[in-house]
């Protein structure tokens, strides 16, 4: 007689045969599995005895009731095989071969090797072929169906329901699978479909950035073409120098061979080349060698880089910019000494603080007054950024005994030499006392010394020097002073003009660099000036939308290098700031030399706001 029992923790109900009365079972509800002792039927529950045994008998192995259950409550009709020839059986979960006796054909059976339940394959008696016992006709031959009025059409079928399937007992071996399994076939299908995403997914991403650099390259490419094409382009090769330098820059940046790595060094070669063509006597000429000069040091990396040819080794580049100032006007110092400042900050940046000044004695002997000039240029520069250990190197470079006062100032700045002593027959130079003066912010002191021995053709030469190391606290009135002594001299170099402005505008004293800006007596430094101002009001702006009122500061994009500069400035911000609907302005500006120094800043943005 079967046992009928529900659950005592979950009420799932239970009939199972007798002799499995008084085993340890584990309750099949996935949302239960505990365990109970299936009960005992009620005519089967024994009477105390007398005398129980002296030991109790080995507990029974701990059964799963799922186990149980599938092969006890089959509800499949028993189907007998042939009598007499045992059936081999392949277990479904373990693949485990064993043999059964064939009045078991049909039923479920527990594995002897995993303990599972899997059906006995129903036997199948040995039949010959025979045409003759086939309705009296050859297998292929044409038959006759007659009426097939009801048979169904495909297309008029419907969806069995659930409740159908589970009645047909359809659904019987699905049910025969254990939870846990279910969970991790389930699990495990949902790894493989995350994965085939992924690859997929990674895929396409790969394959769109591919073709987003393609474009860019291309975009690049065009605006070269643009500016150099001999129909509607620029015919000033200093325009076609400032686009090539934005090619060589923006090459230097994605360099990932030895090929590319050329390509962008050949752009800026050929860039800083084309200007041989311009006279030396052309300020933008200077300006933009000044550029390409800055923008050499993007193509450099370390030795890792250089392995990988991926850069060029800092000894080519540092040979590459002094091939750059080397080509600046001769005629006019100041440009030089400008040039050697911004180099030295830009060196900084990318920790090579002393490269500057082996390009400067590259540049000029050590022992003459320039070379020495050249290294207090640098040298004071490294003062002004915070760098005082490297700048303290370099004072050794010299080992003659006679000095120019700017570098003998940058000895007294740094302690290296004896200051003012009264009982010495030769005292420092005034200027070298007035430089050392500034640097520890005595800014009376330094005015007063700069004064003594100065000239007409040297005194704003000397007091731009002192502004340009002024301290920050003291800067604003200082700086002011100094420009209305250079507003007076007729004969000032207009790059003293360009490095006094830089000075105001890192005093933020804007509204007096505008006024400067004004008056530089030089047409292209002036331009240039109007365009430092532009990207210190940009810089301002962090990453909001550049005003197109800086557009007109450095003036005709078609005649000024610095006013097609800007467009390049303006474009690079508002890619940067995420600004794209700028795009579309920069389609609308003119064709040939405006609308490429727009599309080369757009990209160099981009390039910005990816990090590159």
């Amino acid at each position: 007689m079967p046992i009928v029992f529900n659950c005592q923790y979950c009420g799932e109900p239970y009939k199972l045969k007798d002799e499995l009365a008084g085993r340890s079972a584990t309750c099949r509800n996935p949302n239960c599995r505990k365990s109970f002792i299936v009960p005992a039927p009620a005519k089967a529950i024994p009477s105390k005895r007398a005398n129980p045994p002296a030991s109790k008998p080995s507990p029974e192995p701990d059964i799963d009731i799922d186990t149980i259950a599938a092969a006890a409550l089959s509800e499949e009709p028993e189907q007998k095989g042939p009598s007499g020839k045992p059936i081999d059986v392949v277990c479904r979960h373990c693949d485990h071969n064993f043999t059964v006796e064939a009045e078991k054909a049909g039923k479920m059976v527990i594995c002897p090797d995993c303990g599972r339940p899997t059906k006995v394959p129903a036997a199948q008696a040995e039949k010959k072929l025979d045409w003759r016992n086939n309705d009296g006709i050859p297998s292929l031959a044409k038959r006759d169906f007659g009426d097939m009025s009801n048979v169904m059409d495909a297309r008029s079928a419907t969806v069995v329901e659930g409740k159908t399937i589970a009645a047909a007992g359809a659904t019987q071996l699905r049910d025969a699978e254990e939870p846990e399994e279910r969970r991790k076939r389930r699990i495990k299908t949902a790894i493989y479909l995350f994965l085939f995403l992924a690859v997929i997914g990674t895929a396409g991403y790969g394959i769109w950035g591919y073709g987003k650099a393609v474009r860019i390259e291309t975009t690049m490419a065009k605006a070269v073409e643009a500016i150099e094409s001999p129909n509607g382009g620029a015919t000033d090769p200093i325009f076609h120098a400032l686009m090539r330098r934005a090619s060589g820059e923006y090459k230097s940046r994605i360099a990932e061979s030895e090929d590319d790595v050329k390509s962008a060094l050949k752009d800026l070669q050929l860039a800083r080349n084309l200007l041989m063509k311009v006279p030396t006597t052309n300020s933008e000429r200077d300006a933009v060698l000044i550029e390409v000069a800055l923008t050499f040091p993007v193509l450099a990396g370390d030795e890792e880089q250089v392995r990988l040819n991926k850069k060029k080794p800092w000894t080519d580049i540092q040979r590459e910019i002094r091939q750059t100032l080397a080509m600046l006007n001769s005629q006019d110092r100041e440009v030089l000494w400008y040039g050697l400042r911004l180099l030295t900050e830009r060196l900084v940046q990318y920790k090579q603080p002393l490269m500057a000044a082996d390009i400067a004695t590259s540049i000029f002997p050590i022992d003459t007054a320039d070379g020495q000039v050249a290294l207090a240029q640098v040298g004071f520069e490294l003062l002004r950024l915070g760098k005082v250990e490297e700048a303290s190197k370099i004072p050794a470079m010299v080992l003659g005994e006679k000095v120019d006062p700017m570098f003998q100032g940058l000895k007294l700045a740094l302690n290296k030499e004896t200051k003012e002593d009264p009982k010495k027959k030769e005292q420092p130079d005034p200027m070298a006392l007035a430089m050392a003066a500034v640097v520890q912010g005595d800014v009376s002191k330094a005015k007063t010394q700069a004064e003594i021995n100065s000239t007409l053709e040297n005194r704003s030469a000397r007091l731009v020097q002192l502004a340009c190391q002024c301290p920050a606290d003291k800067a604003p009135d200082f700086l002011n002073t100094v420009a209305d002594i250079l507003k007076l001299d007729k004969n000032a170099s207009p790059w003293l003009y360009r490095r006094l402005l830089a000075c105001l505008l890192k005093a933020n004293q804007v509204p007096q660099a505008e006024a400067l800006s004004d008056l530089v007596p030089n047409s292209g430094v002036k331009a240039w000036c109007k365009l430092d101002l532009a990207r210190h009001k940009l810089a301002t702006m962090t990453k909001k939308k550049a005003d197109d009122s800086l557009l007109d500061l450095p003036g005709d994009p078609t005649k000024s290098a610095a006013a097609a500069k800007i467009r390049e400035e303006i474009a690079r911000h508002n890619a940067f700031a995420g600004e794209g609907a700028y795009s579309k302005v920069i389609d609308r500006w003119e064709k040939g030399v405006v609308r490429p120094f727009g599309q080369a800043g757009w990209i160099l943005g981009k390039q910005d706001r990816d990090g590159k």
